[in-house]
């Protein structure tokens, strides 16, 4: 299937343009909205008239003196379309604002999501953050004297425009707060189990495990843990479908394939490599099975799963929640309209367009959609995302208790079914 990148928003397609005139900036305008005209998956464009919207944003072309103001006036324009996977920017922020869970190389080493409005601590990964006294429950007040709230205020919406996504946005920001250079330090004030505010200085790990993708994109970081839980039921959590073929997942299927059950944690995985997915999702079938319909311009193409004689047989639960985004999306949708896994959590955000990446110049970059992702039973994965078999929301005073409610209402799905 030649359409299936190897991952999503990496491609690099280059261009040479200039912002330093108007002619030059009129130029990059044309540039980005024809590519868009010329590869947007629908040719209706969602029912919106691009001709129409090129005319509106075309007229504010005069006042422009910037990059980042041509940057503003673009992606107001692509933003009309409302799908995730379009927006210009700074080629010196994609590391910046890229994933901090993929592209960070020190992390703080805890856990966070926006519960009821608050930054909650929901999973310590360090021994020495253990120490400090933070513990999952605890409520994030502060990060380097910024206060959390306008933390969050400060996070910039996009399309697809849902809570959900909304959530994600703002969960991102916190974390970009949170990762940073490995040894680097940063202090933080939470209100403890107990109510007490609390000030500590964390240090950041450095993070092993590290790929580059291309030579124009900064190295990415593999996290994968697996382990054996109770009642013989394996665990395996992983923060990418990277690279393309994902070694150490298979390695773990392979190390929990005597397992009774399997549960897969996708929650704050941030996609990746299609080839990934169909290497993961192999395993779950003996016989090729179509996974997904995937649509560009012209025509639509199937993405399978090819069998595996390695194929694990076992009932299947994933979790997911509003940081499960485009891949981790894609992924459980096809699990469960094959009937292969239960999916449990909260409802994903539905950024699930595939886009390439385009160096506009040497300081700006376009990323623009492609592809869209439907299930085979047709249904549309942009904007809608995965809506859980069983919804079930993390919650503040259980964590507090070490009791973390979607992964326990996953080893109840499984000791049912076992």
């Amino acid at each position: 299937m030649n359409i299936i990148r190897p991952f999503i928003v990496i491609i690099i397609i280059l261009t040479i343009i200039s912002c330093a005139n108007d002619d030059s900036r009129q130029e990059t305008f044309n540039t980005v909205w024809q590519t868009v005209n010329e590869t947007f998956p629908d040719s209706a464009f969602g029912g919106k008239n691009w001709e129409s919207i090129k005319s509106t944003y075309e007229q504010n072309l005069s006042g422009i003196t910037s990059d980042s103001e041509i940057c503003s006036l673009i992606n107001k324009m692509l933003f009309e379309l409302n799908v995730s996977h379009t927006f210009i920017g700074p080629i010196s922020e994609i590391q910046q604002k890229a994933s901090p869970y993929m592209f960070q190389p020190g992390s703080p080493g805890f856990d966070i999501r926006i519960l009821d409005d608050e930054v909650i601590v929901t999973r310590i990964d360090n021994p020495q953050v253990e120490k400090s006294g933070l513990q999952p429950g605890c409520e994030l007040v502060s990060i380097d004297g910024y206060p959390v709230e306008e933390i969050i205020s400060e996070a910039s919406l996009m399309p697809p425009y849902n809570n959900r996504y909304k959530h994600f946005l703002q969960t991102e920001e916190v974390l970009r707060h949170l990762y940073g250079q490995p040894e680097s330090t940063f202090q933080i004030e939470y209100e403890d189990v107990n109510g007490s505010v609390q000030s500590q200085k964390i240090i950041r790990i450095a993070r092993e495990n590290s790929i580059v993708l291309a030579p124009e994109i900064p190295p990415i970081y593999l996290e994968c843990e697996w382990r054996k839980l109770e009642n013989e039921v394996g665990y395996l959590r992983f923060n990418a479908f990277q690279p393309e073929n994902p070694t150490e997942v298979l390695a773990a299927l392979d190390s929990l394939s005597d397992s009774k059950g399997l549960i897969l944690d996708l929650r704050g995985n941030n996609g990746g490599s299609t080839s990934a997915q169909q290497a993961i999702g192999g395993r779950f079938f003996a016989d090729t099975v179509a996974a997904a319909i995937i649509g560009t311009r012209h025509n639509d193409d199937t993405l399978y799963y090819y069998g595996s004689h390695d194929t694990l047989t076992g009932p299947v639960v994933i979790l997911v929640d509003e940081v499960s985004i485009s891949a981790a999306e894609m992924f459980p949708a096809a699990m469960q309209s094959l009937n292969r896994a239960t999916i449990i959590g909260a409802q994903t955000p539905g950024a699930v367009m595939g886009g390439d990446l385009i160096f506009l110049n040497d300081s700006l970059c376009l990323v623009h959609p492609i592809f869209s992702v439907k299930t085979v039973q047709g249904i549309m994965l942009e904007g809608q995302g995965v809506i859980p078999d069983i919804e079930i929301a993390l919650n503040k005073e259980l964590l507090s208790k070490g009791i973390d409610t979607q992964l326990e209402a996953a080893k109840d799905y499984l000791k049912d079914k076992m």
